[in-house]
């Protein structure tokens, strides 16, 4: 199916960017900062990424992690990879924390969407209307499509692969949105009921 492909495309094009050999923040890690040649610490990767942030350490200060050599801050602490790791570690809706050049990123949206569909809820408008975007979301977590905008969540296309997640099997050439929604609704599936009150009324009625 096309759509599947074009969702396998996006999910290998990040899978690609993530295991490069870009320098990786651990959040587990342990970092020592030496500072006038006197060594501090030990910090966690969390605690190392907001100082840098925060610009309270300058990317040319020596750093260690894990009792590696020591290298420059700017080699060792990543963003991007850092809320990679963050959503992996406590899911994908902590995007909503992350700072605005985090949410505008692809590959960062594609890791929080990987972990959870409903940190959709978190993204721009461009992102909530990106049909590739949408359909990684809905294929992560059904009840993502809540948060598509009004254009995508009126698609047979979207409302197909939410249903997908909760058991439906039907030929899908054959079946209209009405169909699809009175299975929804047939099999119980509350939240679905929800997301009717979405839908253009000449859709459902």
């Amino acid at each position: 199916m096309e759509t599947d492909q074009s969702i396998s495309t996006m999910a290998s094009s990040f899978n690609d960017w993530f295991h490069q050999s870009t320098p990786t923040t651990s959040l587990a890690s342990t970092f020592y900062i030496s500072v006038n040649e006197t060594n501090h610490g030990p910090y966690t990767g969390e605690q190392m990424y907001e100082f840098f942030s925060a610009g309270d350490i300058h990317p040319d200060t020596w750093c260690s992690k894990d009792g590696c050599a020591w290298a420059p801050a700017k080699t060792l602490l990543h963003p991007k990879q850092y809320w990679v790791e963050k959503f992996l570690m406590y899911g994908g809706t902590c995007i909503q924390q992350a700072p605005d050049h985090i949410k505008n990123d692809q590959d960062c949206v594609l890791a929080a969407l990987n972990q959870s569909g409903l940190a959709l809820e978190y993204l721009s408008d461009e992102f909530r209307n990106n049909n590739e975007i949408v359909m990684v979301a809905v294929a992560t977590t059904a009840n993502a499509i809540c948060f598509a905008s009004e254009h995508l969540k009126n698609t047979k296309e979207v409302l197909l692969m939410a249903a997908k997640q909760k058991g439906y099997t039907k030929d899908s050439s054959e079946e209209t949105i009405k169909d699809i929604i009175l299975w929804a609704v047939k099999e119980d599936w509350m939240r679905m009921l929800w997301v009717c009150l979405f839908f253009s009324p000449e859709l459902v009625v």
